[in-house]
Protein backbone atom coordinates (compact mmCIF):
# COMPACT_ATOMS: atom_id res chain seq x y z
CA UNK A 1 0.00 0.00 0.00
CA UNK A 2 1.43 3.43 -0.76
CA UNK A 3 2.19 5.85 1.74
CA UNK A 4 -0.22 8.55 2.21
CA UNK A 5 0.57 10.52 5.16
CA UNK A 6 -0.50 8.19 7.69
CA UNK A 7 0.83 5.94 10.20
CA UNK A 8 -1.87 3.23 9.02
CA UNK A 9 -0.45 3.49 5.82
CA UNK A 10 2.64 1.93 6.53
CA UNK A 11 1.13 -0.90 8.37
CA UNK A 12 -0.48 -3.80 7.64
CA UNK A 13 -2.71 -6.50 9.48
CA UNK A 14 -3.10 -6.59 12.82
CA UNK A 15 -0.92 -3.43 13.62
CA UNK A 16 -3.75 -1.37 11.20
CA UNK A 17 -6.64 -2.36 12.80
CA UNK A 18 -5.12 -1.51 16.18
CA UNK A 19 -4.00 2.15 14.74
CA UNK A 20 -7.20 2.58 13.17
CA UNK A 21 -9.04 1.62 16.08
CA UNK A 22 -6.85 3.71 18.75
CA UNK A 23 -7.42 6.87 16.55
CA UNK A 24 -11.59 5.70 16.57
CA UNK A 25 -11.35 6.09 20.39
CA UNK A 26 -9.25 9.45 20.15
CA UNK A 27 -11.11 11.21 17.81
CA UNK A 28 -14.77 9.38 17.85
CA UNK A 29 -18.10 10.57 19.48
CA UNK A 30 -17.90 13.72 21.76
CA UNK A 31 -14.38 14.37 21.11
CA UNK A 32 -14.80 14.97 17.47
CA UNK A 33 -15.08 18.71 17.23
CA UNK A 34 -18.03 18.26 14.56
CA UNK A 35 -20.10 15.91 16.95
CA UNK A 36 -23.73 16.34 17.24
CA UNK A 37 -23.26 19.48 14.59
CA UNK A 38 -24.64 19.39 10.79
CA UNK A 39 -24.13 21.49 7.52
CA UNK A 40 -26.98 23.95 6.95
CA UNK A 41 -28.44 23.76 3.39
CA UNK A 42 -26.98 26.41 2.56
CA UNK A 43 -23.46 25.10 3.54
CA UNK A 44 -24.42 22.11 1.76
CA UNK A 45 -25.22 23.92 -1.56
CA UNK A 46 -22.03 25.94 -1.32
CA UNK A 47 -19.44 22.79 -0.89
CA UNK A 48 -21.46 21.31 -3.60
CA UNK A 49 -20.50 24.14 -5.80
CA UNK A 50 -16.78 23.94 -5.05
CA UNK A 51 -16.41 20.63 -5.99
CA UNK A 52 -17.98 20.60 -9.68
CA UNK A 53 -16.58 21.30 -12.46
CA UNK A 54 -12.61 22.88 -11.89
CA UNK A 55 -13.07 22.38 -8.31
CA UNK A 56 -12.94 18.56 -8.02
CA UNK A 57 -9.86 16.99 -7.88
CA UNK A 58 -11.02 13.72 -10.25
CA UNK A 59 -12.53 16.55 -13.13
CA UNK A 60 -10.70 15.91 -16.61
CA UNK A 61 -12.38 18.62 -18.51
CA UNK A 62 -12.11 17.40 -22.17
CA UNK A 63 -9.55 14.48 -21.28
CA UNK A 64 -12.33 12.83 -20.37
CA UNK A 65 -12.70 9.02 -21.36
CA UNK A 66 -15.89 7.93 -23.86
CA UNK A 67 -17.62 6.66 -21.13
CA UNK A 68 -17.36 8.77 -18.79
CA UNK A 69 -18.16 11.62 -21.45
CA UNK A 70 -21.66 9.80 -22.45
CA UNK A 71 -22.44 9.37 -18.84
CA UNK A 72 -22.09 13.56 -18.61
CA UNK A 73 -24.08 14.12 -21.84
CA UNK A 74 -26.71 11.61 -20.60
CA UNK A 75 -27.62 13.50 -17.05
CA UNK A 76 -27.17 16.54 -19.50
CA UNK A 77 -29.70 15.69 -22.02
CA UNK A 78 -32.80 14.48 -21.84
CA UNK A 79 -33.88 11.33 -23.90
CA UNK A 80 -36.75 12.39 -26.39
CA UNK A 81 -39.58 10.27 -26.93
CA UNK A 82 -38.56 9.96 -30.49
CA UNK A 83 -35.64 9.74 -32.20
CA UNK A 84 -34.43 13.45 -33.28
CA UNK A 85 -33.72 12.48 -37.55
CA UNK A 86 -36.17 9.73 -38.38
CA UNK A 87 -39.16 10.89 -35.96
CA UNK A 88 -39.89 7.38 -35.98
CA UNK A 89 -38.52 4.82 -33.07
CA UNK A 90 -37.51 4.84 -29.82
CA UNK A 91 -34.29 6.58 -29.70
CA UNK A 92 -31.22 4.25 -28.21
CA UNK A 93 -28.48 5.60 -28.46
CA UNK A 94 -26.64 8.94 -27.48
CA UNK A 95 -24.67 10.33 -30.53
CA UNK A 96 -22.33 12.73 -31.46
CA UNK A 97 -22.73 15.12 -34.02
CA UNK A 98 -19.46 16.64 -35.08
CA UNK A 99 -16.99 13.93 -34.23
CA UNK A 100 -14.91 15.78 -31.65
CA UNK A 101 -16.54 14.40 -28.66
CA UNK A 102 -16.90 17.61 -26.64
CA UNK A 103 -18.71 18.24 -23.46
CA UNK A 104 -21.36 20.43 -25.28
CA UNK A 105 -24.78 18.90 -24.73
CA UNK A 106 -25.52 20.71 -28.20
CA UNK A 107 -23.37 18.46 -29.81
CA UNK A 108 -25.37 15.06 -28.97
CA UNK A 109 -28.27 14.16 -30.06
CA UNK A 110 -30.22 10.59 -29.24
CA UNK A 111 -31.03 8.42 -32.57
CA UNK A 112 -32.26 4.99 -33.03
CA UNK A 113 -30.03 2.60 -33.59
CA UNK A 114 -31.15 2.95 -37.61
CA UNK A 115 -30.42 6.13 -37.62
CA UNK A 116 -27.06 6.09 -35.53
CA UNK A 117 -25.44 3.30 -38.02
CA UNK A 118 -26.75 5.05 -41.32
CA UNK A 119 -25.23 8.60 -39.90
CA UNK A 120 -21.84 6.89 -38.79
CA UNK A 121 -21.58 4.64 -41.60
CA UNK A 122 -21.46 1.14 -39.56
CA UNK A 123 -24.94 0.33 -41.56
CA UNK A 124 -22.31 -0.91 -44.55
CA UNK A 125 -20.34 -2.62 -42.67
CA UNK A 126 -22.89 -5.04 -42.70
CA UNK A 127 -22.57 -7.59 -45.50
CA UNK A 128 -25.71 -7.21 -46.76
CA UNK A 129 -25.38 -4.06 -47.37
CA UNK A 130 -22.24 -4.21 -48.83
CA UNK A 131 -23.41 -6.98 -51.40
CA UNK A 132 -26.20 -5.63 -52.20
CA UNK A 133 -25.49 -1.63 -52.75
CA UNK A 134 -21.62 -1.22 -52.92
CA UNK A 135 -22.47 2.14 -54.99
CA UNK A 136 -24.26 3.69 -51.67
CA UNK A 137 -20.76 3.86 -50.06
CA UNK A 138 -19.22 6.37 -51.30
CA UNK A 139 -22.34 8.92 -51.04
CA UNK A 140 -22.46 9.21 -47.71
CA UNK A 141 -21.23 11.76 -45.79
CA UNK A 142 -22.59 11.45 -42.11
CA UNK A 143 -21.34 14.77 -40.24
CA UNK A 144 -22.95 16.92 -43.13
CA UNK A 145 -26.28 16.29 -41.71
CA UNK A 146 -27.52 18.57 -39.50
CA UNK A 147 -30.71 17.87 -37.29
CA UNK A 148 -34.22 18.99 -38.37
CA UNK A 149 -35.45 20.80 -35.56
Amino acid sequence: MPFNGTPASLLTGEARLRWIEKCREVNGGVRNPFYGRHHSPEAKRKISEANRADGNGQWKGEGVGYTALHRWVRSRLPKPDKCQKCKERLPMDLANKSGEYRRDSEDWWWLCRSCHMKLDGRIFNLKQYTEDTPDLLPTIDAWEIKVEE
